[in-house]
């Protein structure tokens, strides 16, 4: 008599289908991670506020800085302002203005350039109208104030990148489970949830190449994906995105998922 024999399950068959090399994806991925890491001094600039509080009472005016978590305090006694002063500066993208208190020590910059000599000069007639009025008790003036549309936009690029890089490693993957005779098919879009579709084997019918033509937006080049064709599914089901490396590596994925499809 022949000794008894266990059943062993044939393992579930898997092919993943990376349209960008996972090596390259990382690499991007690492790049947008670094230019968040040196661009953080400019984002912090970029939600940078200065305000002046001047009071009577105390007899000086106090000059409050605020870089992201960080703040710093500068007093100047009020007898010692001489009044104001909006200066001219050149920039690359044209002329810029910024108000700086005269004191008997020297300018005092209040502000950064801005595009805007009407705003340089209306936030001067406050002050000068405050210096000039000895029964103003106070003057409140934000010189500089964050949410500026450049700092956004500064704001976004890094964040656009890590996102960016995180497309780069989406994929598709194909898991044939024998014992269930159910195929998965799966887009994984980290950070997004993965997308799951299970169908039965003798449903699945084969992979192909799908070929998208050449336009504007791909540079007049081809682009190609995997698409698996099962029966009852109007269309074929991708694996990724299209892009525009290949066809070589998709002609071996979907050679390799035909192949394991023609042991059923």
């Amino acid at each position: 008599m022949e000794p008894y024999r266990t059943h062993t399950p044939r393992p579930t068959s898997v092919v993943v289908y990376r349209p960008i090399p996972k090596g390259q994806a990382v690499v991007l991925l690492l790049m947008a991670i670094a230019f968040l890491v040196l661009a953080g001094s400019s984002l912090v600039a970029a939600t940078a506020t200065v305000t002046l509080h001047c009071a009577r009472a105390a007899a000086a005016c106090t000059l409050v800085s605020a870089v992201g978590p960080f703040t710093s305090e500068k007093s100047i006694p009020l007898d010692s302002i001489q009044g104001t002063k909006v200066n001219a500066v050149r920039r690359k993208r044209g002329p810029g203005y910024e108000l700086a208190l005269r004191t008997t020590h020297g300018d005092v910059r209040l502000t950064s350039a801005s595009w805007d000599k009407t705003l340089r000069e209306d936030q001067q007639g406050k002050i000068d109208g405050f210096l000039g009025d000895p029964d103003a008790p106070s003057l409140d003036l934000e010189c500089d104030h964050a949410g500026s549309m450049g700092g956004v936009v500064l704001m976004l690029i890094p964040i656009a990148l890590v996102a960016l890089g995180c497309t780069f490693l989406a994929h598709g993957r194909v898991e044939i489970d024998w014992e269930d005779q159910t195929v998965r098919i799966m887009r994984v879009r980290w950070p997004l949830p993965t997308r799951v579709r299970s169908f039965p084997l003798v449903a699945v019918r084969a992979a192909k190449v799908m070929i998208r033509p050449p336009s504007y937006l791909t540079k007049q080049r081809e682009s190609y994906t995997v698409d698996v064709q099962v029966d009852g599914e109007p269309k074929s089901i991708a694996l990724a995105s299209y892009h525009g490396v290949g066809p070589l590596r998709q002609q071996e994925i979907a050679a390799r998922i035909n192949a394991l499809l023609g042991e059923r």
